[in-house]
C-alpha cells in the first residue's frame, strides 16, 4: 500500500493581504465592489472604506473614488443627504471606475532594484 502524501501550500497573508506564493504576487481584493441601481454618498463611502491597501500599492487607482466623494461635497450638491441620489456626472464617474476594475489586483511582491534607474541631481 502506497501513501501519497502531498502537500499543499496554505494561503498566506502579509499584513492581512493574500500573498501567492507559488507565483510571488500580493493580490488586493476589490470583488466587493459594484454598481448600484441608485448611488448615494452613503454607498460611496462605503465602498471606499473597504479598499483595503495596507502597503499603498493601488493608491494611484484607489483615489478616484475618494475624489468623487469629495466631489459629492461641491457647493451644488451641500444640499443633498447621505441617502440622496449623486448627480449623473459622479455617478457616470463611478460607473467607469468600476468597468475599470476587475476582481482583484496582482502585484508583484518583490521589485527588483537593479531594474530602475538611478539620476544625480547636483547642485
Amino acid at each position: 500500500m502506497k501513501l501519497n502524501l502531498r502537500l499543499v501550500a496554505a494561503p498566506r497573508k502579509i499584513l492581512g493581504v493574500p500573498w501567492n506564493q507559488t507565483e510571488d504576487f500580493i493580490s488586493v481584493v476589490t470583488n466587493h465592489l459594484s454598481l448600484p441601481t441608485k448611488l448615494t454618498r452613503r454607498q460611496l463611502l462605503r465602498s471606499t472604506a473597504q479598499l483595503y491597501d495596507p502597503l499603498g500599492l493601488l493608491c494611484a487607482w484607489s483615489i478616484r473614488p475618494k475624489l468623487m466623494l469629495q466631489q459629492s461635497y461641491s457647493e451644488a450638491s451641500k444640499q443633498t443627504g447621505w441617502d440622496s441620489e449623486l448627480p449623473k456626472a459622479i455617478q457616470s464617474q463611478w460607473s467607469q471606475w468600476i468597468s475599470e476594475s476587475g476582481p482583484s489586483f496582482d502585484v508583484p511582491r518583490c521589485v527588483d532594484a537593479s531594474e530602475t534607474t538611478l539620476k544625480k541631481r547636483h547642485c
